[in-house]
């Protein structure tokens, strides 16, 4: 029998057309600083090092992506300096243990201030797991400039012991500010293969499994027009109780984000959006189907025509039972790029269910029939 993540119910159906996804649970993030030229792997997969601090459960982790502010993050404070050491060189993971985690610890390239580099989907279908790195670059002017190279520890779940492989993507997108282009481009594309083992038995010494930077191997990338708005959100959970839920929708327009995600008690309902006029922040303020406790929402793309932009949102549920029940309604708030021209642009928001057994399994791509696509339009005099 083919291992499986050990958290995992054996009998969750697959999708022909797209692996099931797993939560992105970003441990940490830290930087190397100018000076630093240690030559570190891309990619290191290891169990965490014995008597370094314990780190959560995997559907604890989950538990803290459902409440970040971007959907996206789980760092835990107790494993600041686990990042740390492995940042500095102090400690190294080891092989796959049995029973625990399966970490991965990356580190990116030297970046430019105001520029990212990070993981951004997992998925695993059969003993593959694949994961995506994307950078976001310019060659824009900036005042001061502090170069440095991110470093990132994220976990993979408990893994069975097993020959595996992790498949690395990285697609790079890049803004050309000397050419006035007017949104990011993907101007590279690369990967490649790191196989590792999990352990059957508990064993000290030996290696963790790792690709040396330089690693990835180019493919052809299909040339688009540069359309692509990097997609920072913040997600806020408005409150509601059985039989209250609002309708989903996008709203397009400004308002005072400080003001209103400062509520007291939080906010209880949408913001409510005027017209933008010239110098104003455009928002689109999408609000999602309601959500038990330990599901979320989260910004998966931004990819704008001439006529307007499409927002690709992803909702994460799952069908496990819960002790404990907070309903919420959540809202992501999207901050525009202003289109050059006066006229009227449409907003568009089309949505990617993905479901789980439980909280922190694999979440499965699924037709949701109640959740249509919406949109909403906004003029620019």
């Amino acid at each position: 029998m083919r291992p499986l993540l050990a958290f995992l119910a054996l009998s969750l159906p697959l999708c022909a057309e797209e692996a099931p996804r797993v939560p992105l649970a970003v441990l940490g993030t830290h930087y190397l600083r100018t000076g630093d030229e240690r030559a570190l792997p891309l990619a290191t997969v290891g169990s965490a090092p014995e008597g370094s601090a314990t780190i959560p459960s995997f559907t604890a982790l989950v538990q803290r992506i459902a409440g970040s502010r971007d959907g996206r993050r789980s760092e835990d404070p107790a494993c600041e300096a686990l990042v740390q050491a492995l940042t500095d060189g102090s400690s190294t993971l080891r092989p796959v243990q049995p029973g625990g985690q399966a970490l991965v610890f990356l580190v990116g390239p030297w970046l430019n201030s105001g520029e990212r580099w990070e993981p951004t989907s997992l998925s695993l279908e059969g003993n593959t797991f694949s994961l995506v790195i994307t950078s976001w670059r310019d060659n824009g002017p900036r005042r001061r400039n502090v170069p440095m190279k991110p470093t990132v520890l994220l976990s993979l779940g408990e893994v069975a012991a097993g020959d595996y492989e992790l498949a690395i993507t990285y697609r790079g997108m890049f803004l050309d500010v000397e050419k006035k282009q007017p949104r990011y481009v993907m101007d590279a594309l690369q990967n490649g293969p790191l196989p590792f083992h999990v352990l059957a038995t508990p064993e000290a010494g030996g290696e963790p499994a790792t690709m040396p930077q330089g690693a990835l191997r180019v493919a052809a990338i299909e040339r688009t027009e540069p359309n692509a708005q990097r997609p920072d959100a913040g997600t806020y959970r408005l409150r509601t109780r059985p039989g209250e839920a609002l309708k989903p929708c996008v709203q397009v327009g400004t308002f005072d984000l400080a003001a209103w995600a400062q509520t007291e008690g939080g906010p209880a309902a949408p913001p409510e959006l005027a017209p933008p006029a010239d110098g104003d922040v455009i928002y689109a303020c999408v609000t999602g189907p309601e959500r038990n406790s330990g599901e979320w929402m989260s910004l998966a793309s931004v990819t704008w025509t001439k006529d307007g932009v499409r927002l690709v949102v992803e909702v994460w549920r799952d069908n496990g039972a819960r002790d404990r029940n907070t309903l919420s309604t959540p809202v992501l708030v999207v901050p525009l790029e202003r289109p050059a021209a006066a006229g009227t642009y449409r907003v568009d928001v089309e949505w990617s269910t993905l479901v789980a057994p439980s909280t922190g399994g694999l979440y499965s791509p699924e037709h949701d029939p109640l959740l249509e696509p919406v949109h909403a339009d906004f003029e620019l005099r």
